[in-house]
């Protein structure tokens, strides 16, 4: 192509002569150059190489060396018969050798596999490589944690003790005084639980943004097979099903307040009613009158499947009066009636208490 270039002569002037020739020329150069120097550094590893680590790291070398030179065997044959121009296509004179080359091209680069095949095959080669020679990874160390976020994780962990211990005290009272514990202690008790929940909540709240970037792992000392429930709760991402669906629909309530205090027909209190308008004083009377009312409807059900109503607790019958009433009851055939003809109220479970706590639906 370069004598060819210096003989033919086009518009007054030889082909060599034309900046799209050189061109031309200078990209054969560039990728023959660069295709030689890869065979020469393949045959140099292979002569100084032993057999077991040629074949280790060769293979995917030599594969992509073989679609770099067909490539470039097929771009130098179709550049020279663009230089060359009508005698590429003739069998014989000037450009016999290119029209030859550029017939055999295909059939040079098909039979020692497609350049796709080959390509593909060098890059797992050299994965394999990498994955056999490269030391393995240090093992994943930890980022120590800050005085500020140790002293939040503290904080944290002592709200969340002093919940657990005044829950375990609440209920240690519900199971062991008969028949309950006063309504000042429970009231007392619940409010206490309010603020640990209020606290550890703005807790939370307020450092979302450290708590978000760590993570809890158990150490090796754990006794993961005998605190097996422990650590999944612990590790847990998504809320237990009762919790989930309160979550949603308090929600779904506090979605529905309008920015003047109104709740919407979709599920809002007072059977889905909307309250529209309602301003600050509105809204302080309500939630003054919600606990009161609350507790009036609370005191209408036998919670406890006990032996004696709510009423002869707010009394204080002991244990032998009400048994002695009791009996005179069935000597006069009047167990179906207690307390001057008020029937005895099925017990509601705790689950529908909590809901109606948290609701206001009424226990089914």
């Amino acid at each position: 192509s370069v004598k060819y270039a210096h003989k033919r002569k086009t518009f007054g002037k030889k082909l060599i002569d034309h900046p799209v020739i050189r061109l031309k020329l200078a990209h054969m150069a560039r990728q023959i150059e660069a295709s030689y120097n890869w065979l020469e550094n393949v045959v140099y590893q292979c002569q100084v190489m032993n057999e077991t680590e040629a074949m280790l790291k060769l293979g995917g070398a030599i594969a992509g060396l073989k679609a770099q030179a067909t490539t470039t065997f097929e771009f130098c044959a179709r550049e020279a018969s663009q230089i060359f121009g009508g005698l590429s296509y003739t069998r014989g004179g000037q450009g016999a050798k290119v029209e030859r080359l550029y017939r055999d091209v295909r059939a040079y680069a098909i039979p020692g596999g497609s350049e796709e095949i080959m390509l593909d095959l060098s890059i797992r080669q050299a994965l394999r490589v990498h994955k056999a020679i490269s030391p393995s990874p240090p093992p994943h160390t930890m980022t120590s944690l800050s005085p500020s976020d140790i002293r939040i994780l503290e904080q944290i962990r002592q709200r969340l003790s002093q919940l657990t211990e005044s829950l375990n005290s609440l209920n240690r009272d519900i199971h062991t005084v008969h028949p309950l514990p006063s309504w000042t202690s429970l009231t007392t008790r619940f409010t206490l639980l309010s603020t640990h929940l209020t606290h550890l909540s703005n807790l939370l709240h307020t450092h979302a943004s450290t708590l978000n970037h760590l993570s809890v792992f158990p150490l090796p000392t754990f006794p993961a097979k005998e605190q097996e429930n422990v650590l999944l709760q612990l590790l847990r991402k998504k809320l237990e099903p009762a919790v989930e669906e309160w979550v949603e629909e308090g929600a779904r309530v506090g979605r529905g307040i309008d920015v003047t205090g109104g709740v919407d027909g979709a599920g809002g209190w007072d059977g889905g009613r909307k309250e529209e308008g309602m301003d600050q004083k509105k809204w302080r009377e309500l939630w003054d009158w919600g606990p009161v009312k609350a507790n009036e409807e609370a005191r209408g059900y036998e919670w406890f499947t006990g032996e004696w109503t709510g009423e002869e607790m707010e009394g204080g019958m002991d244990v032998d009066a009400r048994g002695e009433e009791g009996e005179d009851q069935e000597e006069d055939g009047k167990g179906e009636e207690r307390d001057g003809g008020v029937e005895e109220m099925k017990a509601v479970k705790m689950e529908d208490v909590l809901r109606f706590m948290s609701t206001g639906v009424q226990p089914r």
